[in-house]
């Protein structure tokens, strides 16, 4: 595994990344907005923190269950953006 960070900060720059080369800021601007986080779960803090409630709390099941499930959505929506953004890389280098 290679983390694309040092890629995409060295060599590609938009506009719409606003100074940032976050996840959050960097997929939706390639991507398209499709790959915006808008679930419960939108950032990496709000992930740790979902990760110790989830181990440190009493909650109902049903609670429990949607806190998880927002979780692993979030985490699904950054594999899937990273995947995308190094196909992006290669097809765009290819040229």
């Amino acid at each position: 595994m290679v983390d694309p960070l040092p890629v995409i900060r060295g060599y590609v720059y938009f506009h719409e990344f606003a100074g940032s080369f976050s996840l959050k800021n960097v997929a939706p601007a390639i991507l398209g907005n499709e790959y915006r986080y808008s679930g419960e779960v939108k950032d990496g803090t709000e992930a740790q923190l979902s990760f110790l409630r989830l181990t440190t709390e009493e909650m109902t099941p049903p609670e429990r269950e949607k806190l998880r499930n927002a979780l692993l959505a979030y985490c699904r929506q950054d594999t899937q953006s990273l995947v995308k953004l190094v196909e992006w890389l290669f097809k765009t280098g290819a040229k």
